[in-house]
């Protein structure tokens, strides 16, 4: 309601009034027209613009206002306020009705723009309450960008107060360098109808520098423009956060690229559960895994030339899920909460190469899933290598120094700080000993090598090492042990050193039997020599002998005395055989022969050797081997040690022959270091006695000829001198093995051969044909044997020619045209027998040529590569066997046959 003493409450009822009147004073001057028509309805123009402008009391003050003027002036009777018709009753009737709806619209309207005003009012005080606390600055402008209000908060950033503010004075606030760049970017918002977005720097009065970011959006009503509100943040910190986070982030990132350090980051295309098994959980890394992020070392490390050629790099193809090694370092990086500290991983590179790298790594799990992997790694790929270089150093090492293939030890200047097994064992010491510090050098060394240790002391600690040299050392049980020494120093002095000694003892022992076997191959030439040169004469004296027993007028006295000379002449002619059988030296006749078969053939002789007391045993093996050797050189062996055995065992005794097939290895070979041995497969021929045996210093002569234990007179020393020849020109080898009062075995190894031949007795021999004569040519070079032949021929019915050498007899060949047989030595000079042969093949074929020899130093005919059936007679020669010998051979070669 409207209070009579309000100028505000009093106005509506003026301005109804004035409408009233005015619109009276227009119905009045249209009266000419109307008449008395449409009297209220001009009033209702006045009814309501005092109700809109009003409301209820200015609205009913026009309508009675209006009514009252429409009767007194407009309505006849004039001056009357009652209508003179009921038409004009219901017109006045429904004009107050119609004012009064007014009157109640214009009140309901003031008082909605009354609370609309109030709520503004209230809204506009909320506002500026809002805008005064806010920490945001806060500006308001109209729709053409002039500054209306602004908070204290934006007059504390830009350093405006608010007059400074209004209209466009806010604009002074922008920095002189960026309002060019504001303008534009509102100016360009402005025209878009978009928001306003900008980051700019206000400049206050005091020179101070203030980051802002800016937003404002447009006020509207309806779709009119009515303004701007903007929001401006000072972001001054932020700013100068972001330059030192860009600044950190630019270092970080030169540190990155700058260090060896491989920096490198996994992202998975799947986040993986961590819930998951380890190895499911392996699988998924494997399928969803790649490089996203890493520093230039990372791609060198994998042979790329930088980072940008290595990202998107698949797990898979760098760290190879075949490696057990792999595999458990992702199952340590899943138990370890997903972040390991110096973990190896065993990788390629883009050229197949293994590498390994020591990595740190940490996983970035959210919401239960593991979404990246930041790590670092390092190439360890050289020094892995060199750790398995060294590994395997020391594994080649600890082998040698286990091996037993040489004693090593370590030195502290003083005494032995460790050795293997192998030095303890050579010394006699045991480690308990070496823990005691009983292996020095004064309880070690024996005296006299005091020099020979000062130079190789002087020679490590000025090169490092020094050369090996011998000396000896004393064992614990006070023996002397010849050995080889060499050693090196680990350290900068000598109290840190290593030494490796190599036992001698069966070095000096090869080099004893080296020494044994020159010695006896020096005999042998001798030996070889002086029986060529008997046999020889013995043929002489044998033949003359044969010559003067055949004669009918000797005396019985002069007959006796010839036959001791041939009984002397044959006794010299058997030492001659030993002495050649020992120098290898005689003509052997090889064949293949079963071992067994011989052994069995001469048995019962043997068993007649032996006594009562002692006694036979045979182990032959039936699968042992053929050999090739002369059967009566065998039977020759078996005697000789079947006699020797029966002299070592006066009290009787067992002799135990055996055979057996046997390897010799290239081990077993290495065992025996001076003597040339073949490895192969060899037939073993063993005699063992339970005899005296022998000491080691009579081993050292066994073979040697004229060498004998026996007395005087019950043994010549050839025999074992014999055995040795035999077995060595045959290809095999012998060995003693012998202790006093263990016995003796001796060791007879024999080439195999693959023929098998059956154990079977040798059959009758084939009885010579009749006896026919020839012509037959002697070539001897020695006058008194080539006497000797010829008469013993001629003797026996041949017509004989002799020749003293290859030359002559070549040249009585061919001017004899009806020559029959030749009789040849072996041992010429100029032309050899076996060129002489081949040379009268060519001039005579179909004449058959017999050898004969005391030996020869032929190399064919010594290694007993004489042709199987070539004839051959072996000096001394008697003539009974010369001419029976001639008659078979011409006997065999019947022209014709």
């Amino acid at each position: 309601m409207l209070k009579p003493n309000s100028s505000r409450a009093v106005a509506p009822y003026l301005l109804a009034a004035g409408v009233v009147l005015l619109t009276a004073a227009a119905r009045w001057l249209l009266r000419p027209l109307l008449g008395d028509q449409l009297v209220f309805a001009p009033f209702f123009f006045a009814v309501f613009v005092a109700a809109w402008a009003g409301g209820l009391g200015p609205a009913l003050f026009a309508t009675f206002a209006s009514l009252a003027l429409a009767l007194v002036v407009f309505i006849p009777p004039a001056d009357s306020l009652v209508p003179a018709s009921t038409v004009g009753t219901i017109g006045a009737v429904l004009f107050v009705a119609i004012g009064v709806i007014a009157a109640l619209l214009g009140e309901s309207r003031l008082r909605a723009q009354a609370r609309a005003e109030a709520a503004q009012r209230a809204a506009e005080a909320h506002f500026r309450a809002m805008a005064e606390s806010s920490p945001l600055g806060i500006f308001v402008t109209n729709p053409t960008g002039d500054c209306m209000y602004t908070n204290r908060t934006y007059q504390q950033i830009s350093g405006l107060s608010p007059e400074q503010a209004l209209g466009t004075g806010w604009s002074q606030a922008i920095h002189p360098e960026d309002r060019a760049q504001v303008f534009q970017e509102w100016y360009d918002t402005a025209q878009r109808r978009v928001h306003f977005r900008s980051e700019h720097r206000f400049a206050h009065a005091d020179g101070r520098v203030v980051w802002t970011r800016v937003n404002a959006a447009e006020v509207k009503e309806g779709q009119r423009l009515v303004g701007y509100v903007g929001l401006v943040e000072d972001i001054t910190q932020q700013v100068a956060a972001q330059a030192a986070l860009q600044q950190s982030e630019e270092r970080y990132r030169a540190f990155i690229e700058q260090t060896a350090e491989g920096v490198w980051r996994f992202e998975l295309e799947n986040p993986v559960p961590i819930h998951l098994p380890a190895d499911e959980q392996i699988e998924r890394f494997y399928a969803d895994a790649y490089l996203a992020e890493c520093n230039d070392a990372v791609a060198h490390m994998y042979g790329y030339a930088n980072a940008a050629q290595m990202i998107g790099t698949r797990l898979a193809d760098m760290m190879p899920r075949t490696d057990q090694q792999n595999l458990e370092y992702l199952r340590a990086f899943i138990r370890s909460g997903y972040r390991l500290t110096d973990a190896e991983s065993h990788e390629f590179d883009r050229d197949g190469r293994e590498r390994y790298f020591l990595n740190n790594l940490i996983g970035i799990v959210s919401d239960s899933h593991l979404l990246r992997a930041w790590g670092s790694q390092r190439d360890v790929t050289t020094s892995r290598q060199a750790d398995a270089a060294i590994q395997a150093s020391e594994a080649r090492f600890r082998s040698v120094f286990k091996s037993g293939m040489i004693g090593i030890a370590f030195w502290n200047g003083e005494r032995m700080t460790d050795a293997n097994d192998t030095l303890l064992t050579m010394l006699g010491y045991t480690r308990q000993d070496l823990d005691e510090g009983l292996l020095r050098h004064g309880r070690l060394t024996p005296p006299g090598h005091e020099e020979a240790d000062r130079r190789a002391t002087e020679e490590t600690r000025v090169r490092g090492s020094c050369l090996p040299y011998e000396k000896e050392f004393f064992r614990k049980d006070g023996s002397r042990i010849p050995v080889l020494v060499g050693g090196a120093r680990l350290g900068d002095d000598l109290r840190d050193a290593v030494f490796f000694v190599l036992d001698l003892t069966e070095r000096r022992r090869a080099e004893d039997r080296l020494r044994q076997a020159e010695r006896i191959e020096v005999v042998g030439q001798l030996a070889g020599g002086m029986a060529h040169e008997a046999n020889n004469q013995m043929s002489v004296v044998l033949g003359a002998t044969s010559f003067i027993l055949a004669r009918d007028d000797l005396s019985q006295v002069v007959r006796q005395d010839v036959e001791y000379i041939r009984e002397a002449a044959e006794r010299t002619a058997s030492i001659t055989r030993q002495l050649l059988a020992f120098s290898r030296r005689q003509i052997l006749q090889p064949q293949t022969v079963n071992l067994n078969a011989v052994v069995r053939h001469v048995e019962p002789i043997l068993r007649r050797t032996l006594t009562e007391q002692q006694t036979l045993t045979l182990q032959l093996d039936p699968d042992a081997a053929s050999i090739r050797a002369d059967p009566a050189q065998l039977d020759q062996i078996l005697l000789n040690l079947t006699i020797n055995a029966r002299d070592a065992m006066p009290d009787g005794g067992f002799l135990t022959i055996r055979s057996s097939n046997v390897m010799l290895t290239d081990q077993y070979v290495a065992m025996r270091p001076g003597i040339s041995i073949v490895p192969g497969p060899y037939t073993l021929l063993s005699v063992m006695d339970t005899g005296q045996g022998m000491d080691q210093d009579t081993m050292k002569h066994l073979f040697e000829p004229f060498f004998t234990t026996k007395s005087v007179g019950k043994g010549s020393g050839l025999g074992l001198a014999m055995v040795y020849g035999i077995v060595k020109q045959s290809g095999g080898y012998i060995w003693a093995y012998s202790e006093p009062g263990l016995g003796t075995t001796l060791k007879l190894y024999f080439p195999s051969v693959a023929v098998a031949i059956p154990e079977a007795s040798a059959g009758a021999a084939e009885q010579p044909a009749p006896a026919r004569g020839g012509t037959v040519l002697v070539v001897e070079d020695d006058p008194l044997v080539r006497g000797m032949a010829c008469r013993s021929l001629a003797s026996a019915g041949f017509k004989v020619l002799e020749a003293a050498n290859g030359r002559e007899a070549l040249a009585l060949a061919a001017a004899t045209p009806g020559l029959s047989a030749v009789l040849t030595d072996l041992a010429m000079p100029e032309i050899g027998g076996r060129e002489l042969a081949q040379r009268l093949g060519e001039l005579r074929p179909g004449v058959p040529v017999v050898f004969m020899s005391g030996y020869t130093d032929d190399d064919v005919i010594r290694r007993g590569l004489l042709e199987n059936g070539v004839p051959f007679l072996e000096k001394p020669l008697s003539p009974e066997v010369l001419a029976r010998t001639i008659r078979q051979i011409l006997d065999q070669h019947v022209p014709g046959s």
